[in-house]
């Protein structure tokens, strides 16, 4: 599937309000039935004796990405510098270093971490360097993305219901990285998810090579089909790519989870649950931005709710009227490394725009498992057979911690 990229048209756009500016500055200032599979599922609550912790670094300020690594290291990548922490299989803190600034050694400010094409070494995507760099051991090693075709501000995101920007979706496979640029002009609107390329980042010699992967634009229909004009909060689709090529695509207009092969052949999709289509209401998208917002400010920096309330009422009313009916279904696509695919539900309780703790597992045959984890764990990463991520206790300490898969039992 593999292309060299060439520019396409891109679906209109329509500036939307939102708490984007609001939230940035305060924070500054401090679906029908598919082909194959069964759409019932098999509930699976995780407990606390599940969970397993690994350390409770205390230079860690806040976890903003987790890293497993093959040699059983754990990366963190932290909010403020020192930016990186490296445990050691026995959760010991082996290195902390990272510093901000412009020189050869310093970063920007690094938003992501991801495993390198051979699995071996750990990169860092650093937003104002617009590059990717390795951070493991052995010779350092940047790629700068062209900022022409590929600004920061086009790579799709995940982590802002499509209308916030966050870390950009970010995987790597045997021949480089892949990111995912959207096509046209770029407005913080979900229209962006629809209009999108998997695009192929590679090393060719001392030049960063770019390849269209996966024209995800091409395989979809128009949303306006069934969203009308909306703009602002509406469902849209997420993806990944397995190591056999394989994309995993969840089509809203279809409610099913599509797989095409890196040939370009499509396998047979998989049927998902029957649609929640939980109503957008302004009172609902208050209260999803405010649980955003207080997470990322201490007290003191948080105004009265009813004060936000009122100021931000007529923002929310707009966003409201620019906005399907509807919330999002799904937030988020993984593949692990045999093939299984896990999707993550639309939560807007969640304090993260959406990101809630909850995962459906859909195995090769089809058969589906909701995974039901505590609301304080943060999931990083999936394997075969553990969870990832993070478990905050009471008074916001985080713990990097795990989910064995295999010893649960539902």
């Amino acid at each position: 599937m593999t292309e060299t990229m060439t520019e396409k048209p891109f679906r209109d756009q329509r500036r939307v309000p939102g708490w984007g500016i609001f939230a940035g500055a305060l924070l500054l200032g401090a679906c029908a039935g598919g082909d194959s599979g069964s759409t019932d599922y098999v509930d699976l609550t995780v407990s606390s004796d599940d969970i397993h912790t690994v350390a409770t670094p205390d230079m860690v300020t806040r976890v903003v990405d987790l890293q497993p690594a093959g040699d059983g290291r754990v990366w963190l990548l932290n909010s403020q510098a020192p930016y990186f922490v490296v445990l050691g299989p026995d959760g010991q803190v082996e290195r902390e270093f990272g510093e901000r600034g412009g020189g050869p050694q310093e970063f920007g400010a690094p938003v992501a971490l991801v495993l390198g094409p051979g699995s071996e070494d750990v990169w860092t995507y650093d937003v104002r360097r617009n590059a990717l760099i390795r951070i493991s051991a052995g010779e350092g090693r940047e790629l700068a993305l062209p900022t022409d075709s590929v600004p920061p501000s086009s790579l799709i995101t995940f982590q802002g219901a499509g209308i916030n920007q966050g870390a950009p979706w970010l995987e790597s496979t045997g021949d480089g990285f892949l990111l995912a640029p959207a096509r046209g002009s770029q407005l913080e609107t979900a229209l962006q998810l629809w209009n999108a390329d998997i695009v192929l980042v590679r090393e060719d010699g001392p030049e960063v090579g770019l390849q269209r992967h996966t024209p995800i634009a091409d395989l979809l229909g128009d949303p306006a089909s069934r969203y009308g004009n909306a703009a602002a909060l509406l469902p849209y689709p997420v993806w990944t790519v397995c190591g056999n090529g394989t994309v995993g695509l969840y089509d809203p207009l279809s409610n099913t989870l599509r797989r095409i092969t890196e040939s370009g052949e499509e396998l047979v999709a998989f049927a998902l649950p029957e649609e929640r289509q939980v109503e957008i209401t302004v009172d609902r998208v208050f209260e999803m931005f405010y649980r955003q917002v207080a997470a990322n400010v201490s007290s003191a920096q948080l105004p009265p709710k009813a004060e936000m309330r009122s100021l931000t009422e007529e923002q929310n009313e707009e966003l409201v009227s620019t906005s399907a009916g509807v919330f999002p279904e799904y937030a988020d696509l993984r593949c692990t490394s045999d093939g299984t695919l896990w999707i993550r539900p639309f939560d807007m309780t969640a304090v993260r725009l959406g990101q809630g703790s909850d995962w459906i597992r859909l195995s090769a045959d089809g058969s589906q498992t909701r995974f039901a984890l505590p609301r304080a764990f943060r999931t990083f990463g999936i394997e075969s057979d553990r969870i990832w991520g993070t478990l905050q206790d009471t008074l916001g300490v985080e713990s990097i911690v795990w989910v064995g898969l295999d010893s649960l039992r539902s």
